[in-house]
């Protein structure tokens, strides 16, 4: 039985490795329109204290989104770097860039909200509307934020900001997650 929301279970875990997990798994949809995807990761930043599946969900769904709106031999730009805006002592931040068609200036304020969608406008986009909605609340539920700039036919930016440990835990001994602790 499928949920839209689940606890959290953070942990360490290497960010980048994450992120080329999910542009693996996106690589058949993203040779077969020759989108190119450039990583420019920042080498100081390692692991991470995030909710590894809650965030290949986001990553998997902000690719796949810009995979299908950017246009053939289009490109798709994945940067991580230190934040100070990402927590109480810093942060990292994921820009997740396409050149692909943009969302309309009256639809940015939307596209967080539960079952907005703007898939209906072609036949070949089909969408439930949750998938940004759910990237947002596991973004939050990190004590993350998502932000996105667009610009119709010149392409979509979004940031992702993960503070270095989520609000709610204090640096303590050990990486234990709720599972981890009975």
């Amino acid at each position: 039985m499928g949920r839209l929301a689940r606890e959290s279970y953070f942990r360490r875990e290497n960010l980048h490795n994450l992120i080329e997990r999910m542009v693996l798994l996106v690589s058949p949809q993203s040779r077969s329109k020759k989108i190119r995807i450039d990583r420019r990761y920042d080498p100081k930043i390692d692991m991470v204290w995030m909710d590894p599946e809650k965030m290949k969900e986001v990553v998997l769904n902000l690719l796949t989104n810009a995979i299908e709106f950017t246009p053939v031999a289009g490109k798709i730009r994945i940067t991580t770097s230190r934040s100070a805006a990402g927590g109480r002592d810093g942060g990292v931040r994921i820009e997740l860039e396409d050149n692909g068609i943009g969302i309309a200036e009256d639809q940015v304020e939307n596209i967080f909200d539960p079952y907005f969608t703007t898939k209906h406008k072609s036949t070949m986009h089909n969408g439930t509307g949750l998938g940004l909605f759910v990237s947002y609340q596991n973004i939050r539920d990190q004590g993350g934020s998502i932000e996105v700039e667009s610009r119709l036919d010149q392409g979509t930016k979004f940031i992702l900001t993960l503070p270095d440990l989520p609000m709610e835990i204090d640096a303590g001994p050990g990486d234990q997650s709720p599972a981890d602790s009975g």
